[in-house]
């Protein structure tokens, strides 16, 4: 294999994690059972049948499970079918397929690398009726 394979830790299913901290820079797949703060520059993936409990501050969350708490994606975050998410979330980017449960307060973050788009101006002036 070559030098730039992804790195991942795992949480596997069955595993119950309480009241943990973790900083990483790799992605982080929890399939199991976790309560506490997560913290990664990469992606943070919550699998179907998992419960996260707490904080997670990352570039990219892909959730098919369980979600309560608060939750900050500078880039991206999906929320396929089978995932139930509940708490604050403040995302770069959204996307959530049909089925998917977002109990949550949602604020969608500019891009930093991208100006802001300048308003349409009308044409021709006011369209009347």
């Amino acid at each position: 294999m070559d030098n730039e394979q992804i790195k991942e830790t795992r949480f596997s299913e069955g595993i119950k994690v309480k009241k943990a901290v973790i900083e990483t820079s790799e992605n982080i797949v929890i399939c199991g059972d976790f309560s506490g703060e997560i913290q990664s520059s990469a992606t943070v993936r919550v699998a179907e049948g998992a419960h996260v409990e707490g904080k997670i501050k990352c570039t990219n969350f892909i959730c098919d499970g369980k979600f309560d708490g608060s939750l900050l994606a500078t880039e991206q975050a999906e929320f396929h079918a089978s995932c139930v998410v509940n708490g604050k979330m403040k995302v770069g980017k959204l996307s959530a397929e049909t089925g998917a449960v977002l109990a949550s307060m949602i604020t969608v973050i500019p891009s930093k690398s991208k100006p802001a788009p300048k308003p349409v101006q009308p044409v021709g002036g006011p369209v009347k009726a």
